[in-house]
């Protein structure tokens, strides 16, 4: 008996909090919840791109800002450009919540991921490539790297004058090659066949990472571990960051050339 008295008075205050908690949010609109689990049982076998239609029914529903409650932890989503000004223009919101950190196992802890001091120092570093004026320099790689792309899409229709065409992986690329040759200053029209195998590996990171973000099992760090789509994340990670650090190997060495034809001459 005293056991269980002592189990309701240990039950009860937690009770308590979790409805202050709940109360809370209210005034949020949302889709309905179930009771311990919220709204995780709206997302279980759901694929990524069922999610998203999903998310922006929600949207059509209960308008721009909505609430999603996944075991008693909120997520409060902006969908609307208004909305998410909102946060965009504070500077009281550069914290990313947890589910950045299943992010930071890819790319690291670095301008997206960090926070405070160090985020600031590498927001500096990184403003003045955006400049106006020093991107009227790339102008012309933007225009040959354009019609590139506009050749390879003629070509396409070409090929199939009756079908439909999906431009999204030749525009991949096209991102990808302008910002090697301007951000990084390396030129790999030669090497397309390895910026395929990079991009292909960015889209299935983001699939993954979309699924562990929804799904109760994959959410779990040590459940996710023992999956095969975990080991295939690891592959993908491996492949992503071969990639980028040769792009930055190779632009090391071209600094590295410049500067002592400089000094010869």
């Amino acid at each position: 008996m005293f056991y269980w008295l002592a189990s309701l008075l240990l039950v009860i205050p937690l009770l308590k909090l979790f409805d202050r908690f709940l109360r809370s949010y209210d005034s949020i609109p949302g889709p309905p919840r179930w009771p311990i689990i919220g709204n995780l049982a709206q997302f279980m076998g759901v694929g990524a791109v069922e999610i998203f239609a999903l998310l922006a029914d929600y949207s059509n529903r209960y308008g721009g800002i909505y609430k999603l409650d996944f075991l008693f932890d909120y997520t409060i989503v902006y969908s609307t450009p208004e909305a998410a000004e909102l946060i965009l223009k504070s500077s009281n919101f550069t914290s990313k919540s947890e589910d950045y950190q299943k992010v930071a196992e890819w790319i690291g802890d670095g301008l997206l991921m960090s926070r405070g001091y160090k985020w600031l120092t590498h927001r500096r570093v990184i403003a003045p490539g955006f400049n106006a004026r020093v991107l009227e320099r790339f102008v012309p790689v933007f225009s040959r790297h354009a019609e590139t792309f506009c050749a390879k899409l003629e070509a396409l229709m070409i090929a199939q004058p009756d079908e439909p065409i999906n431009v999204l992986p030749e525009l991949k690329l096209h991102a990808l090659g302008v910002l090697c040759e301007t951000a990084m200053g390396v030129t790999s029209d030669e090497e397309q066949e390895k910026q395929r195998t990079y991009t292909q590996a960015v889209e299935e990171l983001n699939s993954i990472l979309y699924w562990r973000m929804f799904d109760s099992f994959g959410t779990i760090d040590v459940l996710f571990r023992l999956t095969p789509t975990s080991r295939r994340f690891n592959e993908l990670v491996a492949t992503s960051r071969s990639f980028t650090h040769d792009m930055i190997d190779r632009r090391r060495k071209m600094k590295e050339k410049n500067r002592k034809g400089f000094i010869v001459e």
